[in-house]
């Protein structure tokens, strides 16, 4: 079984991934892994110098993978990226007596899974 392996790795190394199926640089254009911690550093520096009344609790907007999450729904556009962080705060603000007594088990939440209102993505969306 390892020497189908290793000769399909070796056969399959010089092989280039087509273009329309690398989505990777589609979405970050040729931007590495330092230009992405970059843009993260330009969007904590945003953070900070915002006087945005949502942003007032800065705390929560100092985790990466949190912070990574808005970079990555808008293709590391800082500007975008705020925007949309602070749509979300304010929709956590506007909404708590909703998210706070969100349950999966709640029956409305229970009869829409059933129907099939949300479902899952056939592929990969990133």
């Amino acid at each position: 079984m390892t020497e189908f392996m290793e000769v399909h790795v070796q056969t399959n190394r010089n092989r280039r991934v087509p273009r329309s199926i690398d989505t990777r640089q589609e979405i970050f254009g040729n931007s590495d892994a330092r230009d992405r911690h970059r843009k993260l550093d330009l969007f904590r520096d945003m953070i900070g110098a915002s006087v945005n009344l949502a942003l007032r609790d800065k705390s929560c907007c100092m985790d990466i993978n949190f912070l990574n999450r808005f970079l990555y729904a808008k293709k590391f556009d800082c500007e975008a990226a705020l925007d949309l962080l602070i749509k979300y705060l304010l929709f956590k603000e506007h909404n708590k007596h909703i998210l706070q007594k969100l349950s999966i088990f709640d029956e409305n939440i229970q009869t829409s899974l059933r129907d099939g209102n949300p479902s899952v993505l056939k592929q990969r969306d990133r």
